[in-house]
């Protein structure tokens, strides 16, 4: 239904459609998001480590990997941006509490310890997609330790 003229998207024979479409974005994009927070965290793990790691060889490998992480973050903003606009197209409202309008400067890892606080991150509410922690829950064994092996602090 989303890519029909609006016309035929709110003729009520199609309201059912649309829900089932709408639901299924809906589902997308929170797998887009959740992806999304996984790549801001260990590109934000890997950055860490580069800051401690010695030597060209590391420096080279850890920047390879964080090269690849920034593709996978930006590919996860275009996924859920392009969902959201299918969804907004489906009658989602702009000021959906859930689906908000992704700023890149809302792209940023969320902090946990003190000794990762930058100088007034204290004064920062954190952004609007680090209201929901249950992509924690979800991951599955093998992401969890693709996770663990990407931020470990060797880089051999």
């Amino acid at each position: 239904p989303s890519d029909y003229p609006v016309e035929i998207r709110e003729h009520e024979r199609m309201h059912d459609a649309v829900g089932i479409e709408r639901g299924l974005r809906e589902g997308y994009a929170k797998e887009a998001l959740d992806d999304l927070r996984i790549h801001l965290t260990t590109h934000a793990t890997l950055d860490d480590r580069r800051k401690h790691a010695q030597g060209v060889k590391q420096h080279t490998k850890l920047d390879r990997r964080m090269e690849g992480k920034k593709a996978a973050i930006n590919n996860a903003k275009m996924r859920y941006r392009n969902l959201r606009e299918i969804m907004v197209r489906l009658g989602m409202p702009e000021d959906d509490r859930r689906f908000k309008p992704l700023k890149d400067e809302d792209c940023k890892a969320f902090v946990l310890v003190m000794e990762e606080l930058q100088l007034g991150d204290s004064r920062k509410v954190p952004s609007w997609i680090w209201g929901d922690f249950s992509f924690v829950g979800t991951m599955e064994d093998k992401d969890v330790k693709k996770y663990l092996i990407e931020s470990k602090f060797s880089t051999g």
